[in-house]
């Protein structure tokens, strides 16, 4: 009986050692974006935070106006998926593989943002549009330019 135990005790500590090997080999390898650009007229800074294992995944963000209550943050989710993409005409008909994201202002939705790249073998320019969740519904041209 106390062979058996630890014998047990053997399998479990290797398992726990495989385990733990699988775990690190699979760790995220995240990568800040740094985004400078314009939401409609507001002079605009964003950050994306993306896996590179997996770009498309869920993400984090958040962006703020340069001159426009600075202190203010807005915090940014979303992944990919099919978006309109084109802020000059806002002709939500044609759709391109984008990113879709929501805008939060504390814990509220307060506005969604739909970007795509212009050219997609790469992520330096995005653009699109955001528009807002309340009554109002506003939608403002997006366009930004990777800066980090």
């Amino acid at each position: 009986m106390f062979k058996r135990k630890y014998i047990y005790l053997i399998i479990i500590l290797g398992l726990c050692s495989t385990l733990k090997l699988k775990a690190q080999a699979n760790q995220s390898k995240l990568k800040t974006y740094l985004y400078a650009g314009k939401v409609g007229k507001l002079e605009a800074r964003f950050t994306f935070v993306f896996d590179q294992s997996n770009p498309c995944a869920l993400w984090e963000g958040s962006y703020y106006y340069v001159n426009h209550h600075p202190e203010r943050i807005y915090r940014l989710s979303g992944h990919c998926g099919q978006a309109p993409c084109h802020p000059s005409k806002y002709d939500k008909s044609v759709l391109k593989q984008g990113l879709l994201i929501k805008e939060y202002t504390g814990n509220a939705l307060t506005a969604r943002l739909f970007l795509c790249t212009k050219n997609p073998e790469n992520l330096k320019d995005l653009a699109g549009h955001l528009t807002n969740t309340d009554k109002n519904g506003k939608s403002y041209s997006v366009n930004l330019k990777l800066i980090k």
